[in-house]
């Protein structure tokens, strides 16, 4: 033996019994080999595939009519009609989704009124800058938003009065 012993390419297999842990891995190496070169004797795999679809059958039947049940009629019903509640609701301003209070009539006369004096008060020598554009288009886009509100949504103050009166009315009995 040599003092150094021999290089790691140890294929000569000079020192076997000093590298007892190198033939483990010769092992795995040579086993690893045999593997490769035995797939690569393998066939090459085909790809040729036919697809048969079978073709669909046409019902010229109808289908049987099942006549609906009353409750279930009912209950579609109520359903189509919530759906279409929903769909008015959602077309409604953000005021009269969340049932926010609103202006009274006489609140959008005074609104009218300070549009109609800006529009006096401008100058003719000095034209408006943007943010007082802006600021006009706002206020009168707020009117007609306003104004369309009241019209298709008119108030109900009276009612609103008697649901007041007989919550105090329905409370008086807990204080």
């Amino acid at each position: 033996m040599t003092p150094k012993g021999t290089p790691i390419r140890d294929e000569l297999h000079i020192n076997e019994d000093v590298d007892m842990y190198d033939t483990a891995k010769l092992v795995k190496a040579n086993s690893r080999k045999e593997l490769l070169s035995g797939l690569k004797n393998l066939p090459q795999p085909k790809n040729d595939y036919q697809i048969i679809i079978q073709p669909v059958p046409e019902d010229n039947e109808e289908p049987e009519k099942i006549e609906e049940d009353m409750s279930d009629r009912i209950a579609r019903e109520k359903a189509e009609e919530e759906m279409r509640q929903q769909a008015l609701l959602r077309k409604r301003s953000k005021v009269l989704q969340r049932e926010l209070p609103r202006l009274p009539a006489g609140s959008l006369d005074l609104i009218r009124n300070s549009l109609l004096r800006a529009d006096e008060d401008k100058s003719s020598i000095v034209p408006p800058t943007f943010f007082e554009q802006a600021d006009e288009m706002i206020r009168k886009e707020l009117l007609s938003l306003l104004e369309h509100d009241n019209v298709k949504y008119r108030l109900m103050i009276k009612q609103k009065r008697k649901r007041r009166k007989e919550q105090k009315e329905s409370l008086l009995p807990y204080l």
